[in-house]
């Protein structure tokens, strides 16, 4: 499990991310960016290309996309906080080849701690059952 970033760590290593237009967030533990694209074609390509970086490293941003704009976050759960995998995926992210630009004031609401996050069941289908009699008549 990662852990946190202690003081000397985020001194030494967010000012590189502030240069790419990487900001902490207000409400947690996290640093946000977003980016705007000429239209949702560029901004769905970006994703996709985050997505298999995110897949590859094993960790995953917390995004959303409205139209051509993309607003990711990034923290690491298990310690509830800033860890190294946050700082390698926004490095990463940068260096995908883009025609976006950075917005410093998003047009999307920053989310609330915890918005997301549900503690209901997954009501989906666990994908390793056979669902084939669900779908025979």
């Amino acid at each position: 499990m990662a852990s946190k970033l202690n003081q000397d760590e985020r001194a030494s290593l967010l000012p590189v991310l502030q240069e790419n237009g990487w900001r902490t967030a207000k409400q947690s533990d996290a640093i946000r960016k977003v980016w705007k694209f000429e239209n949702f074609e560029q901004a769905w390509g970006f994703m996709a290309q985050a997505a298999l970086l995110a897949e590859k490293m094993d960790h995953h941003p917390d995004w959303r996309n409205v139209y051509n704009v993309v607003d990711v976050e990034l923290s690491t759960h298990s310690c509830k906080g800033l860890s190294i995998l946050d700082y390698e995926l926004a490095r990463a992210l940068d260096a995908i080849p883009h025609k976006g630009k950075v917005l410093f004031q998003s047009p999307l609401p920053e989310r609330e701690p915890g918005q997301d996050e549900v503690d209901e069941p997954d009501p989906r289908p666990d994908l390793g059952t056979d669902l084939s009699e669900d779908f025979l008549d």
